[in-house]
């Protein structure tokens, strides 16, 4: 009987070793996969669902805005690049998984991390923005008048339109792998879609101005902790070796 026992336990550990390298091979390539990598995105839906949950007035919500913003006109027109986001930060996160595999997954990070300080704000410190009365026929103020009904004045700072577009642009400028002129596509795009949240009052001037920072900070933050994880895990490495 232990003889037995011993025989089937070299039979499993021989078809284990055998299938082993196949094993890896597979683990490999669904880590280096684009599709995989990109469908991480979806985390960033799942935290969108938490959006909707403090889009709504039960309690005090302030006003921040500025002299520069009553300065600022509004544009109905403003409304294309302003839900042209939905699907650029989907394009150029998917060029970014393309380009920059590693970049992509800091930048999806700093997003993911980002957008929770958001709603810890957006709890603790609810704003708003005061909402001109729009009226007419024309397609721009309809347009308007549709992103006024889909969503409610609140959750305003930090903007969400205004730090994943900054992220996707700081992260394009910090890419070897992407060419200026790409670069240069990504900061157009991401400077429009701030810069309309503006036009089309959804949000002023300190929403953008808190989102950039707080993305700023995050970004460096994961940045940083990568490389000194590298440098202590390195030196183990050496000491150990």
């Amino acid at each position: 009987m232990p003889f037995i026992n011993f025989h089937c336990s070299l039979i499993f550990l021989k078809f284990l070793f055998s299938h082993t390298k196949g094993f890896i091979r597979l683990s490999t390539w669904f880590n280096k996969s684009y599709v995989w990598s990109l469908s991480l995105l979806g985390s960033l839906g799942v935290m969108g669902l938490i959006y909707n949950v403090l889009n709504s007035f039960t309690r005090d919500s302030f006003v921040l805005t500025s002299p520069i913003d009553d300065i600022i006109p509004l544009v109905p027109a403003m409304s294309l690049p302003y839900l042209a986001w939905y699907p650029y930060i989907f394009l150029a996160m998917a060029y970014l998984c393309w380009k920059d595999r590693q970049l992509y997954f800091r930048t999806l990070f700093s997003m993911n991390i980002s957008v929770a300080v958001c709603y810890l704000i957006y709890y603790y410190f609810q704003t708003n923005v005061p909402r001109p009365i729009v009226i007419g026929h024309g397609w721009d103020i309809q347009l308007l008048q549709w992103i006024y009904r889909s969503d409610k004045p609140f959750n305003c700072f930090p903007s969400i339109h205004s730090l994943y577009s900054y992220l996707v642009m700081r992260a394009s400028w910090n890419s070897t792998k992407i060419r200026f002129r790409t670069k240069a596509i990504f900061s157009i795009c991401s400077l429009t879609i701030i810069i309309s949240t503006f036009m089309v009052k959804q949000h002023v001037i300190y929403d953008a101005i808190g989102a950039i920072l707080l993305g700023e900070a995050v970004f460096i933050l994961i940045l940083s902790s990568l490389r000194v994880h590298k440098r202590v895990h390195g030196k183990s490495y050496e000491r150990y070796s």
